[in-house]
């Protein structure tokens, strides 16, 4: 062999590597997804059950809904300086970790008290994940279309989990022994982020001459001094458009996770249905996923922001109907339809989003997103439960439909440029 041809060879076979070692990093973010999927589809068809093993009131089973909240709300602090310190392969490695010791300690079924807090402690794996996956996406290649198949991954592995956890609650199961499921994911998942990022410490800073590759003129010194203050979290929170979407998605998720941590619930105890009423949150996630595709065309036709409001607008008409026709097969229709018209919000705010602020602003900003997103998973889902306490389990539907309502005027506020004045 030559020695012309052997740095050739030596360039081609460290592309290869890096190639594969990309694809890893991709398959371990997309199982990171559905880890969170399968976390978030569970509860809504094992709470049921979860209040006759601990013998439990609405507002009393709820509390877990606080302990995944408080954990969200540390991840939320915590992520923008732990990645900067350590860097995107370790956090994500970190938050996968602390998922199971948290799903490890629900399956050993300690009071509930525990179980609260074994609640949060996942809360704050979960959320670490999900802000650094994004992360990751997000400066990708095509990242649009990445953060798209992510998120109908984690919707996948939301129609699977509660027709897994109703299948298995039909053996007469402990309901803390299904999150057994939940440690094997956290495993794989760790797994394959360890696999892929080999713990090493990417983070944003090496975006920086990409972020201002528009500004040739500019020193090195300026460069560094305006990458700063743009990816800076007090930067992002000045900006109009950044607060209006996190705004938008803490609603939307809470919605969204209201709907399929109660509506089980709701059809049992309103709608006087059995176990098998279990599936309808399946049909709920379905609908989350099969729209994120299919409604895309439509996306483009109307424009993103006038596309959402039309989406807005049926859901809140869903929830109507849901909330007044007292049908079995016609409520559960509606559910699965009401996922439809919310599977395309969160991938368009995210792109709005990112098209609103500039580069160096995206990594803190989506990371933000993502763990406001599941604080409000916590919130609103709570608000439920402690109000069906004293009014009953029927109040699902007058929530979320307030909360639609108020999403609804947020995003009527966002800029029809898609840009914010700098």
């Amino acid at each position: 062999m030559s020695d012309e041809t052997q740095p050739l060879l030596s360039r081609a076979k460290s592309a290869e590597q890096s190639s594969t070692r990309d694809a890893v990093k991709f398959i371990a973010c997309n199982v990171s997804m559905a880890s969170l999927g399968w976390h978030d589809g569970c509860p809504g068809a094992l709470i049921p059950y979860f209040q006759i093993y601990y013998d439990l009131s609405y507002s009393e089973v709820s509390m877990l809904f606080i302990g995944s909240f408080l954990g969200y709300v540390t991840a939320a602090l915590l992520n923008v300086p732990l990645t900067r310190r350590f860097g995107i392969g370790i956090v994500s490695f970190l938050g996968a970790a602390v998922q199971g010791v948290g799903s490890f300690l629900i399956i050993l079924g300690l009071p509930f008290a525990w179980f609260v807090v074994s609640y949060g402690i996942c809360g704050f794996g979960l959320a670490l994940q999900d802000a650094q996956v994004n992360t990751h996406a997000s400066i990708l290649p095509d990242s649009s279309t990445k953060i798209g198949i992510m998120h109908s991954i984690y919707g996948l592995s939301g129609i699977l989990a509660p027709a897994a956890a109703t299948f298995s609650m039909g053996f007469g199961l402990k309901p803390t022994l299904f999150y057994y499921t939940n440690l094997g994911w956290s495993i794989i998942s760790a797994t394959l982020l360890a696999l892929g990022f080999r713990f090493e410490a990417e983070t944003e800073d090496h975006t920086m001459d990409e972020g201002l590759e528009g500004d040739a003129d500019m020193s090195s010194h300026k460069k560094l001094l305006v990458y700063k203050e743009e990816s800076s979290i007090a930067y992002i929170l000045r900006q109009k458009i950044a607060v209006l979407i996190f705004t938008f998605i803490i609603l939307y998720v809470g919605c969204e996770i209201g709907e399929a941590g109660w509506v089980v619930t709701f059809l049992m105890k309103e709608r006087r249905q059995s176990a098998m009423a279990g599936y309808a949150s399946a049909g709920f996630f379905a609908g989350l996923t099969i729209s994120r595709v299919l409604l895309l065309p439509l996306n483009q036709r109307l424009g993103e922001h006038r596309a959402v409001m039309l989406y807005l607008f049926f859901a809140i008409a869903f929830q109507i109907i849901i909330w007044c026709v007292k049908d079995l097969v016609t409520d559960v229709i509606a559910v699965h339809l009401f996922g439809c018209m919310m599977g395309p919000m969160y991938p368009v705010a995210l792109s709005l989003l990112t098209k609103g602020l500039p580069r160096p602003s995206h990594v803190g900003a989506i990371g933000l997103l993502a763990c406001l997103g599941q604080a409000g998973s916590a919130i609103f889902p709570f608000i439920v439960g402690d109000l069906a306490e004293e009014y009953g389990v029927g109040v699902l539907q007058p929530v979320l439909t307030a909360v639609l309502s108020a999403m609804l005027v947020a995003w009527s506020c966002l800029p029809k440029n898609n840009r914010v004045s700098m």
